[in-house]
Parts: C-alpha cells; sequence; structure tokens
C-alpha cells in the first residue's frame, strides 16, 4: 500500500544506480514501493504530466530539474523553464538553468532561439548522416527507439512547461514552433516535460502539441482530476487521489499506480517548506531566487534569458 507522503530523501541519488545513466527518480510504486525512474535520454525523450491544482505536478517538475542538475553540468544538460505562475522561482539558482520564461512575451522568445537552434541541429545530423551523397537512407528519423545522443558538445535541452493550459492559445499556442521537432526529440538531444490540468483536457483534446505527443506514446503520469473528462492517456482517466499520487501510463508496460517524491521550493532561510496539498504549492507566489539573463548580448524581456550552448554558461 503506498504511503500518502514520501520525502525526497526516501527516493536514491540521482547521481547514483549502476546502469542508470539518464535517469531520476520521482517515486515509489504500488506492488513493491520500489523507486520509479524517469530515463528521458535512454527511453522516450517527453513526458506528460496531467493533474489538477495542488495534486503535486508543480514539485514533480522541481524534482526532476534537481535530479538533473544533480547528474549533469551545465556543458551536459540545460533547462529551460515555462512558468507564467512562477511556482519555480527557486530553480533560477541553478547553473543548468539556460532560460526562465514567465510571461508571453518571454516564452514567444525562447521558444524561438530553441526552434532555431534545435532547427540547426536536425540540418546538420541530416548532412551528416547522409555523408554528403544525398542518400536519403542516412536522414535520422523518429524510429520508436531508445534517445540516440545529440551532436557532440551540443547539451540535451530540457523544457519543463508548467501550467501548459493556462499559456496563450493564440495562433496555435506558444509552443507551435517546437511541434515539428517533437517526433525528433531523442536524436536531436530535445526533451520536453509538460504539466497541465485535467480540467478542460477534453475541450483541448486536439490542440497541435498535447495531440503531436499523443500520437507518438508519449508516457505520463495521470494524477488527480475529474473521470468526467474522459480518456486522458493511453484510455486511462483521470480519479480524484491524494496530493502526489498518479496513474504511471507508458506504451509497452502495464500502467501502475506511484507516489511521487515530496519535493518543496527552497525558500528564504527559516520559512517552513510547502506540504503536498497547500493551496500555496504551485501558487505563483515567488519562492527565492529570480529570472536568470546568462549570456544575453542584449537585453531581454523581463524573466527571459538566453537559450545558449553550454546549459547557460
Amino acid at each position: 500500500m503506498l504511503p500518502d507522503l514520501v520525502g525526497e530523501g526516501a527516493l536514491p541519488s540521482p547521481t547514483g544506480g549502476p546502469g542508470r545513466q539518464g535517469g531520476v527518480p520521482f517515486a515509489v510504486e504500488e506492488h513493491r514501493l520500489e523507486p520509479v525512474w524517469l530515463d528521458l535520454f535512454r527511453g522516450p525523450p517527453h513526458f506528460l504530466v496531467l493533474g489538477d491544482a495542488e495534486c503535486g505536478k508543480t514539485g514533480l517538475l522541481r524534482l526532476l530539474a534537481r535530479g538533473l542538475a544533480a547528474r549533469y553540468r551545465p556543458d551536459e544538460v540545460a533547462l529551460v523553464v515555462v512558468d507564467h505562475r512562477r511556482g519555480l522561482l527557486d530553480l533560477a539558482g541553478l547553473p543548468q538553468l539556460a532560460a526562465y520564461a514567465t510571461d508571453a512575451g518571454a516564452s514567444a522568445e525562447v521558444v524561438e532561439q530553441l526552434r532555431t537552434r534545435l532547427s540547426a541541429r536536425l540540418a546538420g545530423r541530416a548532412v551528416a548522416g547522409r555523408g554528403g551523397s544525398g542518400d536519403p537512407k542516412g536522414v535520422p528519423r523518429w524510429d520508436g527507439l531508445p534517445s540516440r545522443p545529440p551532436p557532440v558538445h551540443e547539451p540535451r535541452q530540457v523544457v519543463l512547461v508548467d501550467d501548459y493550459d493556462l499559456l496563450p492559445a493564440a495562433t496555435g499556442g506558444l509552443l507551435a514552433p517546437l511541434l515539428d521537432l517533437l517526433a525528433h526529440g531523442g536524436e536531436l538531444g530535445f526533451h520536453l516535460v509538460l504539466a497541465r490540468a485535467v480540467a478542460g483536457s477534453a475541450r483541448s483534446s486536439f490542440e497541435p502539441v498535447l495531440q503531436r505527443l499523443r500520437e507518438l506514446g508519449v508516457p505520463g503520469l495521470v494524477m488527480s482530476g475529474d473521470p468526467h473528462e474522459g480518456p486522458l492517456l493511453g484510455g486511462h482517466k483521470a480519479a480524484l487521489l491524494p496530493p502526489g499520487r498518479g496513474l504511471l501510463v507508458g506504451r509497452r508496460r502495464p500502467a501502475v499506480l506511484v507516489q511521487v517524491a515530496h519535493c518543496p521550493p527552497t525558500g528564504p532561510a527559516g520559512r517552513q517548506p510547502v506540504a503536498p496539498g497547500d493551496p500555496m504549492e504551485g501558487s505563483g507566489e515567488p519562492r527565492g531566487g529570480a529570472p536568470v539573463d546568462r549570456g544575453v548580448s542584449r537585453t531581454p524581456p523581463a524573466g527571459v534569458g538566453a537559450v545558449t550552448g553550454a546549459g547557460g554558461r
């Protein structure tokens, strides 16, 4: 039986575990209470988190960011955070943080910078794959296999998007420029972790980015929400669950109930951590740190740092 609360310290260290390169522990599963790892680099490159307010999805994004930062140097992984409610501001101190966008203008600029960088990677890999001969067999393609490493000296770009349902939907959504790159995520070193509410999922089922992720068979976590929204992932509906609880759905394995480790924000000294389900969790109140601005040659919009080639350095 799953516990109601799992502390972050109960999980293995992200830097440990032989054979777990790329994996980040984030939960325990219900059968043997063993750690559950998310491996974006050797497995499917993207991940969906679906859950309503106070379910713990913001804490999950924080946990994944901290785990990646503990395992990888800034020249190996660049974190790009789109967080309009500012619930993840405590991540601003991570050296792996290449960009933090807190409004529509900043998000659009970050996404366009990322699209340009990834498109150049894709073009470069296509030319290298053909060997200059024009042989179409050398062109990289999405084949459903585990992620391949990105080009040498290029960090993996891990994009964490919180409250995707609150982002402006005009002109197809802020992430629309990345739509055609999602299928090439593994080979480009492009990884999207997208969190949104269950509420309204039925109305947004044909939103282009979510539709493409479902077409690619992206795994995900279905947390607490209204079951009347219908099937969300792999035919599974949401249910009313305790904070941190969710159904882990993958393409090639049975769904399993897990308890995500509680990962409160790092606040000012003396401030009490926020408990799961606390209305302050993910409320958008700044919790320490500030938007970053690394390697920017001009003044960016408020709340954005440039997507750099070396994780912000």
